[in-house]
């Protein structure tokens, strides 16, 4: 018996030396594939391989950054024929527009509150595509006979006697209808003292890009697009054809001049070129032939009321003096045509199928947009533009941001530091304005997913109390939101900022990171923790190079840009010291020179607006730059991050890379050049490869031999 035990305890022995054997073989072997500096959690895998999909390890990181990093991402995208792009973004978008239609498809009970009840009694009123079909065509021609009539329609019949341009805009503004197309009337802080609230009078923005109308020669094709979409609505409204084909040449050939008087939008960090201040009297003195007392006060009635010495910021003040001229020269009927087609266009999206699919076949010609939205995305979109607060609040309610609030707020106050050293060590700026900058910046509010106020349920009530939605009445509902929207600001005008700030701190879950200068608040919306811009279980240079970077521009803005002229309660200061003027300026012509020298080969080589998208261009350069700098820093203090499973580059590569991901876009070529012609920032290859070129650390991390085009030897240094 004792000699059974002796062997049966040797064979356990060697049974177990076995297995230690072999799991130290197993554990060498595994760790000479897998090394412990790789991260094999099931997240990193992912990301990993999603990185790989990314990336076309054909082009030369030193040629085009851009080309390496988001190449594979543009051969195997395919853009929605919904949609003239497909971009990390979108992508986010997306996910956060899924989550949204199932909260609002989900039934209406006693525990919902009053707002999103009403949030979502509208998208069940969007989605209520019979209704929409039966009776909104009429309904517009209801409205359009309540305002008057539109004199294309009516032709012999309408005579225009006492009626102007501005009558149809009080009409149409008392029905809830957009009418800022001549001119547009808005409440905003007052720059120069923002505890108060101002009234900016403004040029109008148009529906398609302004070189579209300035330069008819190379547009000849989206103009004869445009005016074929506006014929075949007059026809569909009931228009004859010869009156209809007239009477809208006249409308765009009015279209036409209005863009030519129209100021350059671009330069706006030096707010003293746009600091007009006038009185009503001086207005009504110096342009006489717009009655202004009258025409101010039937927009902002019944909120408020102004006298004629009223002061009011006046933005573009060239642009109102030329309208006067255009005004005068240009028919009453065309005026009014284009008023009353503007009003149209705008609520075609509201109107029968029939309208929408004729915006729709423009829209392809304009833009490369070959299908409309599914509904349910069209609803969701139309619901978030009108309770954006309210859909937010629901959403953060079930996908809650609580548990990374601190990660993202050492990384904030990270880059925070960065820039502390940046504006400490600058020759350019004096010993007060760095006092001023410092103080800013330690004073800054962060807002990280949602402002507290606005899980307020009162204050959410009392902003939502006017509202009504009418079952089965698309278009008027839409109406009735749109002028309460109106109404909203003009009720601010007599209000201090302080009563304001908990709206203006708050950010829609789409809505991305936002520095407010006027109460210095930087908010991160919880729809940027979506996907790769941040996520707790991914390296921390993942984290820098996509959340990180977003955080990094916009503080950027709010130090350099127009930022720069306010102070930590954002309060008016000066900015600079005379004599570094000169310095800045050459410092910022570079970054021009730099991006303007940029050409897009599916546009024909094309150039970039670099005056257009100066600001932004800083912005990611400043962005970049010190977001690098700040994970280089805490990865000094925390150690060496692992590398990703199956990629050969190390953790600083990585931050690059995922810069560089986060902003890959494919645009169908229609949508490209319209962006190229508005977008203040410039495309998405652009925007990484003139940021990154401009760094050091970034070629020497790819050793980027000297003048590759990655790596020039002239340049920008901020």
């Amino acid at each position: 018996m004792k000699q059974r035990w002796v062997i049966l305890i040797i064979a356990i022995g060697f049974i177990l030396s076995t297995l230690v054997v072999a799991l130290i073989i197993h554990i060498s072997f595994f760790k000479s594939i897998c090394p412990d500096t790789v991260c094999q959690t099931p997240e990193c895998i992912e990301i990993a391989a999603e990185i790989l999909n990314h990336l076309d390890t054909a082009v030369n990181p030193c040629d085009n950054f851009y080309k390496f990093a988001c190449g594979g991402f543009i051969k195997s995208v395919e853009i929605s024929d919904d949609s003239s792009e497909v971009s990390a973004s979108t992508l986010v978008n997306d996910v956060i527009k899924s989550r949204i239609k199932d909260l609002l498809d989900e039934s209406i009970d006693a525990t919902v509150s009053h707002p999103f009840t009403l949030a979502k009694s509208y998208y069940q009123v969007c989605m209520d595509t019979d209704s929409v079909e039966q009776l909104e065509v009429s309904a517009l021609h209801d409205l359009l006979a309540k305002i008057g009539g539109w004199p294309l329609l009516e032709n012999a019949s309408w005579s225009g006697k006492g009626l102007d341009w501005f009558y149809y805009v009080y009409k149409l503004h008392q029905m809830g209808v957009r009418t800022d197309y001549i001119l547009k009337l808005r409440v905003n802080h007052d720059i120069k003292n923002t505890t108060f609230h101002i009234l900016e009078l403004d040029q109008p923005a148009l529906d398609m890009p302004q070189n579209y109308f300035t330069d008819t020669e190379d547009h000849e094709n989206a103009l004869e697009e445009y005016r074929k979409y506006m014929t075949n609505v007059a026809l569909y409204l009931g228009a004859e054809d010869y009156q209809a084909i007239t009477q809208l040449e006249d409308v765009l050939q009015f279209e036409i001049r209005l863009a030519n008087i129209l100021e350059e939008r671009v330069g706006y960090a030096n707010i003293t070129k746009f600091y007009n201040i006038m009185t009503v009297q001086d207005l009504e003195t110096e342009h006489a032939t717009i009655p202004w007392l009258e025409y101010i006060n039937n927009i902002i009635a019944p909120d408020a009321e102004v006298t004629s010495h009223e002061r009011i910021l006046v933005l573009t003040p060239n642009y109102i003096r030329n309208l006067e001229s255009l005004l005068q020269s240009t028919s009453k009927r065309a005026q009014i045509n284009y008023i009353a087609w503007k009003a149209i266009d705008s609520l075609i999206p509201y109107l029968h199928h029939d309208l929408r699919v004729l915006q729709l076949e423009f829209k392809k010609a304009i833009y490369g947009i070959t299908n409309e939205k599914p509904r349910w995305k069209e609803c969701v979109d139309e619901v978030y533009k009108r309770f954006p607060i309210v859909i937010s609040v629901q959403y953060v309610n079930l996908f809650p941001v609580d548990d990374i609030e601190e990660p993202i707020s050492q990384m904030l106050r990270n880059i925070k530091m960065e820039y502390m050293g940046t504006i400490e060590t600058s020759e350019m700026l004096n010993g007060h304005v760095k006092t001023v900058s410092l103080h800013k910046l330690d004073k800054m509010n962060d807002i990280i997913g949602y402002s507290p106020e606005i899980l307020n349920d009162k204050k959410l009530e009392d902003l939502y109390s006017e509202v009504q939605i009418l079952p089965n009445q698309y278009l008027q509902s839409f109406l009735h939101l749109n002028l309460l929207r109106e109404r909203f600001q003009y009720k601010n005008l007599r209000v201090l900022k302080t009563r304001t700030a908990w709206l203006e701190e708050s950010l829609g879950v789409q809505d991305g990171i936002y520095h407010n200068t006027f109460i210095n608040t930087l908010t991160i919306s919880p729809g940027v923790t979506e996907k790769n811009y941040y996520n707790k279980r991914h390296p921390n240079y993942l984290n820098y190079g996509g959340l990180g970077f977003e955080i990094s521009r916009e503080i950027a803005r709010a130090l350099f840009e127009v930022g720069q002229h306010f102070d930590d309660k954002g309060e008016f200061v000066k900015s600079r010291k005379k004599d570094s003027e000169e310095e800045i300026e050459d410092k910022t012509s570079c970054i021009m020179e730099q991006y303007g020298s940029y050409t897009i080969e599916d546009l024909g080589n094309k150039t970039i607006n670099s005056l257009l998208t100066l600001e932004n261009n800083i912005a990611d350069n400043f962005g970049v730059k010190h977001t690098y700098d700040a994970y280089v820093e805490w990865a000094r203090k925390n150690g060496n991050e692992k590398n990703l499973p199956g990629l050969k580059y190390t953790p600083v590569q990585l931050f690059w890379i995922s810069f560089a991901l986060n902003r890959c876009s494919k645009m169908t070529t229609e949508g490209l050049d319209v962006s190229v012609s508005v977008n203040r920032f410039a495309p998405a290859e652009f925007r990484v490869i003139g940021a990154i070129s401009n760094v050091e650390d970034f070629s020497k991390d790819f050793e980027c031999v000297p003048d590759s085009d990655m790596n020039p030897s002239d340049k920008c240094n901020l």
